[in-house]
Parts: structure tokens; C-alpha cells; sequence
């Protein structure tokens, strides 16, 4: 199954268990990967998900750090949540 069906796939189970932070950062996975692909104008592989993927995680990454610099653990927490949630997309 590719990257952004088993997006889609999430995305449906937690509007059905009303987990909405959790749909919330499944929304803004499934919206980079269909920005790249209207970039592209294409449909992307699997590859260039896994990319877009990494690309946030990395975004991600530093809004943990700066959030933690900063002090403010309220962003730390969700931060931290949507990042936990997007490795789990990545290969190891």
C-alpha cells in the first residue's frame, strides 16, 4: 500500500473515532503530498513520498527545537505528537 492511501486509510479511522489533533496532522500529511504532486503534475512514487514525508519531519524537527528553546511546552507537546505520528509513516 502506498504511503498516501494509508493516509487516506488513517485519516478515515480517526474521523471515525473522532481523534481530531491525531486527523488534523493526517490532513497536513495528505496535503503536502498532494502539493508535490500538482508540482510534479504527476502522480508521485513511492519514493517521492517518503521525501515529502522526510521534508516535514525534518520541518517538524526544528519547530520541536525552537519550541523547546523558546519554553513554550504547550508547542512542544503537539509538535512533538505530529512528529511521533509522521515517523511512523517513514521506513526505519
Amino acid at each position: 500500500m502506498k504511503l498516501s492511501e494509508q493516509i487516506s486509510t488513517d485519516i478515515k479511522e480517526a474521523m471515525k473515532a473522532r481523534e481530531t489533533e491525531k486527523l488534523s496532522y493526517l490532513r497536513n500529511f495528505k496535503s503536502a503530498l498532494k502539493y508535490k504532486e500538482i508540482d510534479k503534475k504527476d502522480k508521485l512514487t513511492e519514493e517521492e513520498e517518503i521525501e515529502v514525508l522526510s521534508s516535514a519531519v525534518k520541518k517538524l524537527r526544528e519547530s520541536l527545537e525552537q519550541f523547546q528553546n523558546a519554553g513554550r511546552e504547550d508547542h512542544v507537546a503537539r509538535t512533538k505528537a505530529e512528529l511521533d505520528l509522521a515517523l511512523k509513516y517513514l521506513p526505519e
